[in-house]
């Protein structure tokens, strides 16, 4: 049906261009409208709920700059992603491009695949971003809507997660065990993969339940920003940029909040034959045949209370032996911190490396069925005390 397609808007004084343009998206799965001057792009879109503007910057009476501006002002289109299209390419028109509160600036001439790809994006983030907002309004219901609201959020929080069996064809032998305490979870796992390299991560919000929920989904509508838009793939840099994110989203706040997030991101570079680390507050343990070791994190979480913290995360590197077999373990405290056993005391991150070690030569899906039967019998007559996300995966050289 065409009234669901995503609709753009076209805004240049110049036909030519419009016809470009239009021939380029002729064939792509959008509605298109066109506007030639500013006074009448106003008045579409007062009419019409458009997803994209594509808007040129020298129009005579009202430029692009000008339009940008009256647009963000008004509540009905201020979310409307705005793309500047346009000639002027120096470092002035961009900067005020962006500060009049565009999304992004294009160069003419450019390429017709490039416009494609920053449109898909465009329109990906600003549903995505929709998408987190209608979770945050269903969780503000009354009280007694509370837990039907919380059940609709984790069916979204479940759909946004990437695929397990995605993730375990993609790796030589893989398990994943994935436990919220409540109903949704604080701690969340994402996954990227290119013809290149693969991204693996796993994150723990602070506290569980709604509040870790909702900042395991903006942590998550981050990551596709970074990476998939951005084209940021170190994992030192991607901590470095998601800290910098938390932070600019955590200060807006009319109270103090101190939560912030500990999080795992392990990249594994096809071409280098490399794998890349960076952690906050989580440690990787791996096993290269029969030699054990731990990379430990740095201390410094993302956002949260270490907000006058200035340095960067640290990168580790690991170079893959042709011939060896990796086994890779991540993950978050519930595991190492759940209370259990005959004497309600901690699991331990030492008894969780050790549990490791006498299982690491099993299949990962045989090791996964051994830590759950573990777990349990630890747990017993106790309580989860935390969201759990324990991962493991085989890498051959």
């Amino acid at each position: 049906m065409t009234e669901n397609k995503p609709k753009i808007l076209i805004v240049d004084d110049f036909l030519l261009n419009i016809q470009i343009i239009g021939k380029i998206l002729a064939d792509t799965d959008y509605n298109i409208s066109y506007a030639t001057d500013g006074v009448s792009a106003i008045e579409k879109v007062s009419n019409v709920n458009f997803d994209l503007i594509l808007l040129d910057i020298m129009m005579p009476e009202m430029d692009g700059f000008e339009l940008c501006r009256i647009l963000k002002k008004e509540k009905k289109t201020k979310d409307i992603p705005v793309v500047f299209l346009t000639a002027k390419a120096d470092e002035k028109s961009i900067i005020e491009g962006l500060k009049a509160g565009g999304q992004d600036y294009i160069s003419k001439p450019f390429h017709a695949q490039e416009l494609l790809a920053r449109i898909k994006t465009h329109l990906k983030l600003k549903f995505q971003s929709e998408k987190l907002s209608k979770i945050i309004n269903e969780l503000s219901y009354k009280n007694e809507k509370i837990k039907g609201s919380i059940r609709y959020a984790k069916i979204i929080q479940a759909a946004l997660f990437p695929s397990i069996e995605k993730i375990k064809n993609d790796f030589d032998d893989f398990f994943l065990i994935f436990k919220p305490k409540d109903i949704v979870s604080g701690d969340f796992y994402w996954y990227h993969k290119t013809e290149n390299y693969q991204i693996y991560i796993i994150a723990d919000c602070t506290g569980h339940g709604v509040p870790g929920a909702m900042l395991s989904m903006a942590g998550k509508t981050f990551l596709d920003r970074i990476v998939k838009y951005d084209m940021v793939t170190q994992p030192d840099e991607i901590l470095n940029k998601l800290n910098e994110l938390f932070l600019h989203l955590l200060k807006h706040s009319e109270h103090e909040i101190t939560d912030g997030m500990e999080i795992s991101v392990f990249k594994f570079d096809k071409q280098k034959q490399q794998i890349q680390f960076s952690a906050a507050g989580q440690d990787l343990l791996y096993f290269n045949n029969n030699d054990t070791i731990v990379i430990k994190g740095d201390k410094m979480s993302i956002g949260g209370f270490e907000k006058e913290y200035t340095e960067n995360y640290k990168l580790n590197i690991i170079d893959i032996e042709k011939g060896n077999n990796y086994k890779f373990y991540m993950y978050t405290d519930g595991y190492i911190d759940q209370i259990g056993g005959d004497n309600g005391k901690r699991f331990t991150k030492k008894g969780l490396k050790k549990l490791i070690a006498e299982n690491k030569d099993k299949t990962m899906p045989t090791q996964e069925t051994k830590y759950r039967e573990t777990l349990a019998e630890w747990i017993n007559n106790y309580k989860q005390m935390d969201d759990i996300t324990f991962t493991g995966f085989s890498i051959l050289g």
